[in-house]
């Protein structure tokens, strides 16, 4: 399957977002980057193998949403 730019990114970032969540002697943790970007790590893995059957634009738009909030960097208000 060829994905668009966006969904590579998509990916790349799901990757990124799992390697940082990996316990201590392991690679990386799908399930962790899953629970925080609403997609399972089993749906993560169809997408890219190309054997997703449902609507891989939607579940890759719910990652780079997922991503963009979970990188922002934290506001701190302040009360004068």
């Amino acid at each position: 399957m060829e994905f668009t730019e966006r969904q590579q990114w998509a990916l790349n970032e799901f990757d990124k977002l799992s390697r940082s969540l990996a316990k201590p002697g392991y690679e990386k943790s799908d399930v962790q980057a899953g629970k925080i970007c609403g997609v399972q790590s089993s749906t993560i893995c169809s997408i890219r193998a190309g054997k997703y059957k449902g609507d891989t634009a939607f579940q890759l738009n719910n990652v780079v949403c997922s991503i963009c909030l979970y990188t922002l960097p934290v506001l701190t208000i302040r009360a004068h």
